[in-house]
């Protein structure tokens, strides 16, 4: 029976069809011949036991608040940007309704100028006050617009900051994510050159060959996948396989030593002694 579930969940493994995950609950060693009353089975899913991986992820995280200052920190620009940004949007909507208020007294100050000068050398008095007046409304003008105009490169200048702050936060999460990569691999990655492969074939299947490798001295099951069947999609199946089974310890179950990235990639266990 033990026999049956490690052979079954080994195949599994190697094929990628695993859906559950088989947890035996005993206080003594299993034996091989019936399971008495003292044990205890259970089921749980795969999509259960992923949750479970993400929750310790998230956690982990949680206890690293230093790695999240920067990201923090932009969120705080950004808002303070963003809130800059409405300012500015405002005070230039309030300037163009000031400049739009002083062109319509322009526009009157003008017509009243050309009555004015129809009236005669009598009202020339007039036209001077009002000429002296167009021109204070026209300086008044024209630094209005540049400061709708300073307004306006401000907010440029605001938008630039804001998008090079979304550039970085993109970039600190790219590393975030590649860093969380490296640390998940690195418990189940090992070096292809320490592996010794030998001319002895355990089997063959449509996802490689298992040869008898050896390993810093010993001897260990080696699967070696077929180059045909490795693409970019493939390979993040196998990378997320490997981290479940190098977290998978159990006594019915072949030990999971390790595999490598680089190349076709390749699996070591443990060597049984016996066939099945």
């Amino acid at each position: 029976m033990a026999s049956q579930i490690r052979d079954s969940t080994r195949n599994s493994l190697a094929s990628g069809r695993v859906s559950a995950i088989l947890q035996l609950t005993q206080a003594r060693p299993i034996n091989a011949l019936h399971l008495n009353n003292d044990w205890s089975t259970s089921i749980i899913p795969l999509d259960q036991y992923q949750e479970k991986l993400q929750e310790r992820r998230r956690e982990w995280e949680a206890s690293q608040p230093v790695q999240f200052e920067d990201r923090r920190e932009i969120e705080h620009l950004t808002r303070v940007l963003q809130e800059r940004e409405r300012e500015l949007q405002e005070e230039r909507r309030e300037k163009e309704q000031v400049r739009n208020r002083l062109q319509q007294q322009l526009q009157e100050i003008d017509q009243q100028l050309q009555e004015a000068q129809q009236q005669g050398q009598e009202r020339e008095r007039q036209v001077q006050d009002l000429q002296r007046q167009l021109q204070h409304i026209q300086q008044q003008l024209q630094e209005t617009e540049r400061e709708v105009q300073e307004g306006r490169e401000r907010e440029q200048g605001l938008q630039q900051q804001l998008q090079e702050s979304q550039d970085r936060e993109r970039s600190l999460e790219q590393q975030l994510r590649e860093r969380d990569r490296q640390e998940r691999e690195s418990s189940w990655v090992v070096d292809r050159n320490d592996i010794r492969m030998t001319e002895r074939i355990l089997g063959r299947g449509g996802w490689g060959e298992v040869r008898v490798a050896r390993f810093h001295g010993l001897e260990a099951a080696a699967k070696v996948l077929h180059e045909t069947i490795i693409s970019e999609y493939n390979l993040s199946l196998f990378s997320r396989e490997m981290n479940i089974a190098s977290k998978i310890r159990h006594p019915n179950l072949l030990q999971f030593i390790g595999a490598t990235t680089e190349g076709n990639p390749i699996i070591l266990t443990e060597l049984m002694p016996t066939s099945l």
